[in-house]
């Protein structure tokens, strides 16, 4: 597809993994290695690095935020805004500026990117500074972008504004190793270390297998602030097996998606993780919660498992059920794989970003479009007059 060169900024927090272990990290790299031959992208970064502290340097760098984005948008003239966020508290204070610069300063077009986070399913009350927040972005973004059909329809609940669903993707995956399940089965926990991904539920869940331990092996691979306090946790569950490999990346992730053999993440709430989608592109089987998010992807028990979300009971049977029917294992592992190559191709997903890009820059220079009204209202307008 013949596309217009554009200068794109987008935002995420840092892309190297070392740094910072993010979905929309991840989600960012792969627009980059994978566009970057259609337009010249800008990274803006934004976001806390894995480990930082906030002090009186992050502060000034917070408050400096909106100056920079500024600064950096005349700079490098760009054209169109791809802003990634999520609906947490500290990501919309820190976006809105942005967008509100990009929008009405500067009058570039802004692709609002949502990733999930605790808003997108459980809105703030209406009528709270947040919910207002929320809504002024939702309302001035030239395109909205969100990662299920389930997240579009909230929004349109909640909010009055409908989105266009974008799932995530990832490359596809030419290599396809069958694996023989015929010892200890390996369970693996990556990404980031943060309680809302249910690490407090693996451990407990491990806990009530206390009699199945030796049946099974745990690594860990990631980074995040709850990091120490879920080691120690795994430390004290006497019998357990596990490793924390640190933060993995590149030819490493890969070996390791390979060796491991299920994928855990019983996530409280998600917006589409792309470590499952990575996993199961390895044909690491997933066993996540019944999150919308999950519920997107998975159809258990042909291409992965779902728990009860919150419930550490419910995925220690999920676990046990693993356990004793190895013998179903490589079918759902083979079916997880065929999953991604039919429908979270990165192909598919570059090509479907492009025409968002253009459609957003040809809507920005309509002047039908900049008075932001809707049909109806532009009706009741002529009738009143």
């Amino acid at each position: 597809m013949n596309t217009q060169r554009l200068r794109v900024l987008i935002t995420a927090p840092s892309i190297n993994a070392r740094e910072n272990v993010s979905g929309i990290s991840t989600v960012v790299a792969g627009i980059l290695a994978e566009n970057s031959h259609h337009h010249d992208y800008y990274h803006f970064r934004t976001g806390r690095k894995d480990g930082e502290k906030k002090n009186i340097i992050w502060l000034w760098r917070q408050l400096m935020l909106t100056p920079r984005f500024l600064i950096f948008m005349l700079r490098h003239k760009i054209d169109l805004v791809h802003l990634n966020s999520d609906l947490m508290p500290a990501s919309i204070v820190r976006d809105c500026p942005l967008l509100l610069i990009a929008m009405y300063v500067l009058r570039k077009p802004v692709i609002l990117h949502y990733h999930g986070g605790k808003y997108m399913m459980e809105p703030p009350s209406p009528g709270s500074w947040l919910y207002r927040i929320i809504q002024t972005m939702l309302k001035g973004a030239n395109t909205l972008l969100v990662l299920t059909e389930t997240e579009r329809k909230t929004l349109i609940t909640h909010f009055g504004v409908s989105a266009q669903v974008m799932p995530n993707a990832v490359k596809e995956n030419p290599k396809y190793i069958t694996r023989r399940y015929n010892g200890p089965l390996r369970f693996l926990y990556l990404g980031r270390i943060v309680t809302h991904k249910g690490i407090d539920l693996i451990a407990e869940a491990f806990r009530q297998l206390q009699s199945r331990l030796d049946d099974l092996e745990f690594w860990v691979c990631g980074q995040g602030p709850q990091k120490e306090h879920f080691l120690k946790t795994l430390d004290g569950i006497p019998g357990l097996k596990y490793e924390y490999k640190g933060v993995v990346d590149g030819e490493k992730k890969a070996e390791t998606m390979y060796a491991a053999e299920v994928f855990l993440l019983p996530s409280y709430f998600e917006g589409l993780p792309m470590a499952m989608l990575e996993n199961m592109n390895h044909g690491c089987i997933p066993l996540g919660s019944d999150d919308q998010a999950f519920r997107a992807v998975l159809s258990p028990p042909l291409n992965g498992l779902m728990a009860r979300k919150g419930s550490a009971e419910d995925l220690a049977s999920h676990i046990s059920w693993l356990l004793d029917n190895k013998d179903k294992l490589a079918a759902m592992s083979k079916s997880a794989y065929d999953t991604i190559q039919t429908k979270y191709s990165i192909k598919n997903y570059i090509n479907q970003l492009n025409q968002i890009y253009t459609n957003a820059l040809d809507h920005e220079r309509s002047k039908l479009f900049r008075n932001r009204h809707e049909p109806s209202d532009l009706q009741r307008s002529l009738h009143e007059n």
